[in-house]
């Protein structure tokens, strides 16, 4: 279970139960893998590949409280602090990535101007760009000011290939940022609302399964979004199911 998964679950409050009901019972029902910060960590800490996060998965046991698949499961203080950091972090996210879109448009001021089918058309060449071609990847990655992470830099773009988190995370965030500039083009910021901040949120909790399934090899999802994003940056391995998503 991929860890945006498990978030996605304990803090829908109104459906966690029919969530939980779903789950294996029993010890150790499901691998429970690390999330994209922390195997972005890995990488910057020890400078290769993170490898495949099932293997990277802290080995414990567990089970899951019985109480969250009946509706009875009161969180506790602490539980619910946690639950409050990470729609903290998720709201950060989005706010980095309306800022990205700035960066992107200088990457692709075509993106701006002319009609709706040549910007369209321009749009889906840098999508290929983005999916295909490594070189001008690693020229967009290296043009970006990126601080250190827990006090050491990220590693240059000499070493990344796509078995990096770091560059399946560069890919679906300027995937993302070009979709955006796309759409809204330099009127994000103006334009934002609740309900638009939360649509980024639940794109950036997609990006998080696309970025986890192409490292591991496989991903199952019937999310439209998700699929798009899976093929636009040509993972490598099994899309479950192989038909196209009806959401």
């Amino acid at each position: 279970m991929p860890d945006v998964l498990f978030y996605e679950l304990i803090s829908n409050e109104a459906n966690r139960d029919k969530c939980f009901r779903k789950l294996p019972e029993g010890e150790n029902p499901l691998v429970l893998l690390p999330g994209v910060s922390n195997l972005m960590r890995m990488e910057v800490r020890n400078n290769r590949p993170c490898g495949i996060p099932s293997k990277q998965a802290e080995k414990m046991r567990y089970q899951f409280n019985k109480k969250l698949a009946d509706g009875t499961l009161q969180l506790t203080p602490d539980q619910q602090q946690v639950i409050d950091e990470r729609r903290t972090e998720l709201r950060n996210d989005v706010d980095g990535l309306v800022q990205r879109v700035e960066a992107v448009a200088t990457m692709f001021p075509g993106l701006l101007g002319g009609k709706d089918a040549e910007r369209k058309a321009h749009k889906e060449s840098i999508e290929e760009t983005i999916g295909t071609d490594r070189e001008s990847l690693m020229r967009f990655y290296a043009s970006f000011e990126i601080p250190p992470l827990d006090g050491k830099p990220f590693p240059g773009p000499e070493r990344l290939t796509p078995n990096w988190a770091i560059y399946r995370w560069l890919q679906v965030n300027l995937l993302m940022g070009v979709d955006l500039l796309f759409r809204y083009k330099l009127t994000l910021k103006d334009v934002m609302t609740e309900k638009l901040a939360t649509e980024l949120e639940n794109d950036i909790l997609d990006s998080h399964y696309v970025i986890v399934g192409a490292l591991e090899g496989t991903l199952a999802s019937g999310d439209r979004n998700v699929r798009r994003l899976w093929r636009l940056i040509r993972a490598k391995g099994e899309l479950i199911p192989t038909s196209r998503a009806s959401r």
